[in-house]
């Protein structure tokens, strides 16, 4: 037979030991004094937005002026036969007549006629051009070929008479007279100075 187990000896107790004094509490802080809230800063006020500006018209453009037509000058009348005084101008007083040719020129303005061109009572332009007639708006001056345009400016009034500028700086009015006219001029011009130096001789032989 077997042998009895030996019972086990008690352990022994441990000592709990000194027991720990409690701590004394630790006093209390003072809660710290809440800060007060800051002011809220007023909100910026928002901008006016600017009003946006009105887009400006569009500049409609002008119509461009129609040029001007050009006036027509007025037909000339039928030859007006009028005397021309040595100097060349018309002689309204007629106190020239028959020691003067009676000439035939052609406007529809006489009254602004200043000078009747011819080879005796040419006009002098600014150039030093002579004009010695106009011939349908045309003032012309002698060469040794004959009878050419003038290079020097002139205008065309609507009488048909032309406008041109002499030596002495004075604007001139010229009837049309025409290439034939010319030559009669020059003709009846030499005849008339022919009859006035016999008039003239006769007349001093008798005083003599």
């Amino acid at each position: 037979p077997s042998e009895p187990e030996k019972p086990t000896e008690p352990t022994t107790p441990i000592d709990p030991g000194t027991p720990v004094e409690p701590t004394e509490p630790s006093e209390p802080t003072e809660p710290s004094q809440p800060t007060e809230p800051t002011t809220p800063s007023e909100p910026e006020k928002p901008v006016t937005p600017e009003q946006p500006k009105e887009p400006t018209q569009p500049v409609i453009p002008e119509k461009p002026a129609e040029p001007e037509t050009p006036k027509t000058p007025e037909q000339p009348t039928k030859p007006i036969d009028v005397v021309v005084t040595p100097s060349g101008e018309i002689d309204k007083t007629n106190q020239s007549a028959g020691t003067q040719p009676s000439i035939p020129i052609e406007t529809s303005n006489l009254a602004e006629v200043t000078h009747v061109p011819s080879e005796t009572t040419p006009i002098t332009t600014e150039a030093g051009e002579e004009i010695v007639a106009v011939d349908k708006g045309v003032p012309l001056t002698k060469t040794p070929e004959g009878l050419k345009p003038i290079s020097s400016s002139y205008k065309v009034l609507p009488s048909g008479n032309v406008e041109v500028k002499a030596s002495d700086g004075k604007m001139k009015v010229l009837p049309h007279t025409g290439e034939k006219f010319t030559l009669l001029f020059s003709v009846l011009g030499s005849f008339f100075v022919l009859i006035s130096g016999f008039f003239f001789f006769k007349k001093n032989k008798k005083k003599a």
